[in-house]
């Protein structure tokens, strides 16, 4: 299953050739990946690489994958839910939460669709035990790119970045009812 992907990490593969398809079956390759890695996360880039002016990838991320707050500069997205639920949560530069958006697929009853056109910081929590979807963003990728605060742990601090998420999955993003 693995010839149609050209592995970047453990946690990135792309699509070979200038036709990209992807199938339930990458889906569920994505699925199984996500679940045997630590950071519960895995994606597919449709993309040739990090240079392409557009990026678009099938990202898995599974339940207590913590995504560090950030913003992009300069740069928009948006997420078109595939299967799963999961909340996507802004904050003001200072750290509060001023918005929370529960996504899910098409026959969850949540919007399905999301678009941030600004540079807020923003994180994700998902609430089913994974969540599948397609971001779309610009290019080219330059880590610089992407602003961390102050007041949210780096990825590597385990026990903080814990902390963090359940804070947000208790007070922020009570977990909907799942279908």
């Amino acid at each position: 299953m693995m010839d149609g992907f050209r592995v970047e990490s453990p946690e990135v593969l792309y699509t070979k050739g200038d036709v990209a398809i992807l199938t339930l079956e990458d889906a569920e390759l994505l699925k199984s990946k996500a679940s045997g890695n630590e950071r519960k996360r895995m994606r597919v880039c449709t993309h040739a690489s990090h240079l392409d002016p557009l990026h678009e990838m099938l990202i898995c991320l599974g339940r207590g994958s913590y995504i560090q707050p950030h913003r992009h500069v300069g740069k928009s997205e948006s997420f078109h839910m595939v299967e799963g639920l999961l909340s996507v949560v802004l904050f003001t530069h200072d750290g509060k939460v001023s918005q929370v958006i529960t996504l899910g697929g098409y026959a969850s009853g949540y919007p399905f669709y999301y678009r941030l056109s600004s540079s807020l910081f923003h994180t994700v929590v998902i609430h089913s035990e994974t969540a599948v979807f397609h971001e779309v963003t610009n290019g080219p990728f330059k880590p610089g790119q992407t602003e961390y605060p102050s007041w949210a742990p780096h990825p590597d601090d385990l026990q903080n970045a814990g902390k963090f998420l359940q804070q947000l999955i208790g007070s922020a993003c009570p977990s909907p009812l799942i279908p």
